[in-house]
């Protein structure tokens, strides 16, 4: 999934997100309220509003992860919907001579629930989280654990982050998403991807073993191929 994708699949879901995009020389805010991204900033480069966006646009192959974190209500320095964000997107590719879509689509896989299967993730998330604290582990659709009430709404949120076209220049590869009382990991590799959410008290022993487990977890797709 590139940048690009991921804000309009976030825009999408009309609610209330803070993301943090951590590069390798800088690191960009942006606040999106509703359908709009209304505040955006990178510190480091001094850019504020619409030159923010388009800064992150324009670099995000040096994106290294976005992070969703707990909203709060900012002075907006931008009204920015899905259409102006294609506006910003598509003369850019066509003037480098790249074909361009109007619409990008989110292909929706039907979550199989298979309690008998064979578990991929399980066994990793075992050793580094509680029992209790483990909510919901998907691989590439496919439900390992689920003692999450509300899981449709979470897989369906799920997949419109994780599976998108894998065109250049950037693909986000990790996403880690705070809520409220829980958080979400999500990770792709190639066109395969896999989701752990827990309580968000899970998530210090997350942080604390945080490349270790990526690693493991980036190892069992890895072996999807």
């Amino acid at each position: 999934m590139t940048f690009v994708e991921l804000l309009i699949n976030i825009i999408e879901t009309r609610k209330n997100q803070l993301l943090k995009v951590i590069a390798w020389d800088w690191e960009g805010e942006l606040l999106i309220k509703g359908n709009k991204i209304v505040r955006a900033e990178v510190e480091e480069e001094e850019l504020y509003g619409l030159e923010a966006l388009k800064f992150m646009i324009e670099n995000q192959s040096e994106i290294r992860r976005v992070e969703f974190r707990p909203f709060e209500e900012k002075e907006p320095n931008l009204n920015v919907g899905q259409m102006e964000l294609f506006n910003l997107v598509v003369p850019r590719e066509e003037s480098e001579g790249e074909e361009t879509e109007t619409e990008l689509e989110v292909e929706s896989v039907e979550a199989k629930v298979e309690p008998e299967g064979e578990k991929l993730l399980l066994p990793i998330c075992d050793k580094y989280f509680s029992e209790e604290g483990l909510k919901l582990i998907v691989v590439n659709g496919k439900v390992e654990l689920s003692r999450e009430p509300n899981t449709e709404e979470v897989l369906n949120l799920i997949e419109k982050l994780a599976k998108g076209e894998e065109e250049t220049p950037c693909r986000v590869e990790k996403l880690l998403i705070r809520l409220e009382k829980l958080f979400c990991l999500i990770l792709t590799k190639d066109k395969n991807y896999c989701a752990v959410v827990a309580d968000i008290g899970e998530l210090p022993n997350y942080e604390l073993d945080e490349p270790a487990i990526d690693e493991e977890l980036l190892s069992v797709l890895t072996s999807q191929n």
